[in-house]
């Protein structure tokens, strides 16, 4: 019966790491710095004051996704990567406020705002 137990509790365990990623597959690669989804970020090589506008932009798109009740109720992984964009744009937003251009941050930004573009 202890057996039963364990491989019930492991069954579930798993089918709720397979939930997670149901609505997006790639989730788990994209924040591991991977931008598979929309291609690789090329936002670095743009000057850097077209960079913080594009940031300040995504950030902006970000906040108004998470606010937005379409998307929060949407069945689409656009809530989710509204608040991976939002969180990665602020991060290199403080970065360059601190005269600082993240490459990391800001590619991140880029993917995730791509990201949340073609969940919706």
């Amino acid at each position: 019966m202890p057996k039963l137990i364990a491989l019930c509790a492991a069954l579930l365990i798993s089918l709720s790491f397979t939930s997670a990623y149901a609505a997006d597959p790639l989730a788990g690669q994209a924040r591991a710095g991977n931008c598979l989804y929309s291609g690789q970020s090329s936002i670095m090589d743009l000057a850097d004051s077209e960079i913080q506008s594009l940031v300040e932009e995504y950030y902006a798109s970000a906040k108004t996704a998470l606010e937005d009740p379409i998307i929060k109720n949407s069945k689409s992984a656009a809530y989710e990567w509204a608040g991976e964009t939002k969180i990665a744009c602020q991060t290199s937003i403080g970065y360059m406020k601190s005269g600082h251009l993240d490459a990391q941050s800001t590619q991140k930004c880029d993917c995730f705002y791509r990201r949340m573009v073609n969940a919706r």
